[in-house]
């Protein structure tokens, strides 16, 4: 699962990055974070799409995984757009993208369980994404 999580101090710098258990994965990286971590966004993609954003957003590496879309009104609107484009060249997806309400993480770091969700699962196997925003933008 590709993801982009930031803080909620920064929304703006964000990291993209792969991982198969991304609450999991969002719990370590906020052990090295002063500020509370949110995840904004995933997609199926694999290893893939992360590759393929990152070449995509080079020109804003800040370091490592990490982007800088400080002159961006909605940054996660714009790798979403980006990822979709991706994966339709691929065949990987169809067109559309997956939203739902935001929901910021438990304080234990083990996030949401979206698969509960009833029709979810289908719609990301349609679209290939899965949306998650956050109103600090």
């Amino acid at each position: 699962m590709v993801y982009a999580v930031s803080s909620q101090v920064d929304p703006k710098a964000v990291k993209i990055g792969v991982s198969k258990d991304v609450p999991v994965r969002r719990k370590t990286l906020q052990s090295g974070s002063g500020s509370l971590l949110v995840v904004r966004w995933t997609s199926c993609g694999g290893g893939w799409l992360e590759e393929r954003l990152h070449e995509r957003f080079a020109a804003r590496a800040l370091g490592g995984e990490w982007f800088d879309f400080r002159d961006v009104e909605d940054p996660i609107q714009m790798i979403e757009r980006a990822a979709r484009k991706l994966l339709r060249q691929s065949g990987a997806a169809g067109p559309g993208p997956v939203s739902h309400k935001p929901s910021s993480p438990r304080r234990d770091g083990a996030g949401t369980n979206t698969a509960r969700r009833p029709g979810l699962a289908a719609q990301r196997a349609r679209t290939g994404t899965d949306r998650v925003r956050s109103d600090s933008f």
